[in-house]
């Protein structure tokens, strides 16, 4: 049996009366259209709206946690928040105080002048967790008016909401997943079931942007789990698979996620809120039904964050156009610590007059004075790893796991068998990329996980080898230089020797003759052999050949003078002959006549030859004339003599 709320806004014996004969006319009505039979255990809802308290008006949604600083914080959009000043597409404010007074205070506002925000959307879910905030979002935009494809994205602030920076999303249109909410437990997440963090999935046919309910057969809510420390890590994150007796299995493959909650009938809404009432020791699950904000609430409650669910509310037009309910665990254990732990506090929201931070009262009726959720067995936890996710063809794959509340687990895909509950393998040699699945179970369920290992076929080294000058001469030095690609380890051969760097470059040092460099480079795509040849050439002699003086009388000699190099023997002709030293000097004798004189040197290098001419001149015979002033003169006189010769 459950009660409607609007009985409990009249007053007086009609107001009882009336209530009275609603709960027995409505409830029938009511519970003929809810997808889940009348909760055992809460067996009745009253509102007391003479505590109803409104607060940020034209501001919506309103999600809401308990940190350990026992504040509580929440999410708001399309509006000014608590404090005025502006529209703003998301905030989070602090809520400080107790159930019967507190406090709100702005923290956050994307888009804002004061506190600029990083980055927008909708948020459904808050969550602290050792002094961290996480949100999840819906519709974000990164500022710059670009919508990021995703409609459920994880978020974190280490500054107690103030700045926020953005994690992993899930896309929608390949999930089909939309507006995840954190289920609420404690302060600072006190009382939680486990080690993990749990987190409810819209799931709904693709419909960016939409605010509805969906009756398809492949709407429903899902779950998810995470590790207290592993938030921010989308690998880490597991998802409900169904029921094995009773307990639950999960799955790291998003796509393998089962229902948690359906309502084939009322449908699914786009928003949902879960909380642990630990007084109660229920799970509530509150939603929409039928159609958006339209006040068509749903309450249920399970003894476990999967179900099996029961119905405590699910009526029309509750206050009108609300929508998205939130219970407020703080203010419920506020209430709890002066009553009987029945009082509750719930945040809501809607559109119209209703767009603004409703606070109201209420009271659960409980069957037998208790809950009765009962201790649930710790579902098996599983880490499954590789040494390596990439390795080479003909390689092995190292496997790594361990789990916890396991007794048995079974390998798949490219494995079989069964296996330790922890333990580590070796997979190999694998010739193509391969999947490892592990699938681990006990009391409290079981568990799958999988792991990829990518293997690749090693491409070929490669190889460039070459020498600065491929010609040298004799007695000269070259540069050998080298590069290789996939390659792990060089060998030098042929004319020099040892281990060399994959790349480099080195001298030759000097060189007599020709020689060959061979490099022998490998890696695990094979290996490469390249040679390189620096021909030595011998150096061509010079010679330097002269006479003392190229030009004599008849009769007269000169001195030959030569030198040279890179020679080893030299030869006389035409004007002289003979062996000649490669370096020295000769007189050539008295010369009569013109005269050449040749010199040929040779080596190994080549020969060369010159030549030196000396040219001889006859002198021409003397002339001489002689006169004498006056051949006849008287005896005493004298006269002149006069001569001159050629």
């Amino acid at each position: 049996m459950f009660f409607t709320n609007r009985a409990s806004r009249l007053t007086g014996k009609t107001g009882a009366l009336f209530f009275a004969l609603s709960l027995l006319l409505l409830s029938n009505v009511l519970l003929a259209a809810a997808p889940y039979p009348p909760s055992s255990v809460i067996t009745g809802i009253t509102f007391d709206w003479s505590t109803h308290d409104t607060r940020a008006q034209d501001s919506d949604n309103f999600a809401i946690t308990w940190a350990a600083d026992d504040h509580q914080y929440t999410t708001w959009g399309d509006g000014p928040g608590f404090e005025g000043g502006g529209k703003f597409s998301l905030g989070v404010s602090r809520i400080e105080g107790t159930a019967n007074s507190y406090t709100a205070t702005d923290i956050y506002e994307a888009k804002s002048v004061v506190v600029p925000g990083t980055f927008d959307g909708k948020s459904y879910g808050i969550l602290e967790l050792n002094g961290v905030m996480y949100q999840w979002l819906r519709q974000v935009d990164d500022l710059s008016g670009n919508t990021l494809p995703t409609q459920a994205l994880m978020s974190r602030s280490t500054d107690g909401g103030s700045t926020w920076e953005q994690g992993f999303y899930y896309d929608q249109s390949a999930t089909n997943l939309i507006s995840p909410t954190f289920l609420q437990f404690g302060r600072g997440y006190d009382g939680a079931l486990d080690n993990f963090v749990y987190s409810y999935f819209i799931h709904a046919p693709r419909c960016w942007g939409c605010f509805r309910t969906w009756s398809d057969a492949d709407a429903y809510i899902t779950l998810a789990r995470v590790p207290k420390d592993k938030l921010m890590d989308r690998a880490s994150y597991e998802f409900f698979t169904g029921l094995v007796g009773g307990n639950p299995t999960w799955s790291s493959d998003v796509s393998k996620n089962k229902p948690v909650f359906q309502d084939p009938s009322g449908g699914i809404s786009w928003s949902a809120s879960v909380s642990y009432n630990p007084h109660i020791n229920r799970y509530l699950l509150t939603t929409e039904h039928s159609e958006t904000f339209q006040g068509n609430i749903a309450i249920y409650d399970a003894p476990t964050p999967w179900g099996p669910w029961t119905t405590v509310l699910y009526e029309n037009g509750w206050a009108g156009s609300t929508f998205f309910w939130n219970f407020s665990n703080k203010f419920n254990n506020d209430m709890a610590t002066t009553g009987d732990g029945k009082d509750f506090s719930i945040v809501f929201t809607g559109i119209g007059t209703w767009d603004r931070w409703n606070e109201l009262k209420g009271r659960f009726t409980v069957a037998g004075g208790g809950g009765g959720g009962g201790p649930i067995t710790p579902a098996p936890t599983l880490s499954l790893g590789a040494t390596s996710t990439s390795i080479l063809s003909g390689e092995s794959a190292q496997l790594t796991w361990s789990t916890t509340d396991a007794n048995s687990c079974t390998a798949s895909g490219g494995w079989s068998g069964s296996q330790a509950t922890s333990g580590s393998a070796s997979i190999g040699p694998l010739s193509a990329t391969s999947t490892f699945t592990l699938n681990c179970s006990g009391d409290g369920g079981s568990i799958e996980k999988s792991i990829q290992v990518t293997v690749t076929t090693p491409t070929a080294p490669t190889l460039t080898f070459g020498a600065t000058n491929n010609s040298i001469l004799s007695g000269a030095s070259t540069t050998l230089t080298w590069s290789t690609s996939n390659a792990s380890a060089c060998t030098a051969s042929g004319d020099w020797g040892g281990s060399k760097a994959t790349s480099g470059s080195t001298s030759t040092g000097t060189l007599t003759a020709t020689s060959t460099f061979t490099l022998d480079c490998s890696g695990s795509g094979g290996n490469i052999q390249k040679s390189v040849q620096v021909t030595v050439a011998a150096p061509v002699p010079t010679l330097s050949f002269s006479a003392a003086s190229n030009s004599l009388l008849a009769g007269e000699s000169t001195q030959l003078t030569w030198s040279s190099t890179n020679a080893s023997s030299c030869f006389a002709s035409v004007g002289w002959s003979g062996t000649k030293a490669t370096s020295g000097s000769a007189s050539t004798g008295a010369l009569s006549a013109n005269s050449t004189f040749t010199l040929n040197c040779s080596g190994s290098g080549g020969s060369i030859e010159k030549s030196v001419q000396v040219t001889v001149t006859t002198p021409a015979a003397p002339t001489l004339t002689f006169n004498a002033a006056n051949s006849s003169i008287l005896s005493g006189e004298s006269t002149t003599l006069t001569w001159s010769t050629s």
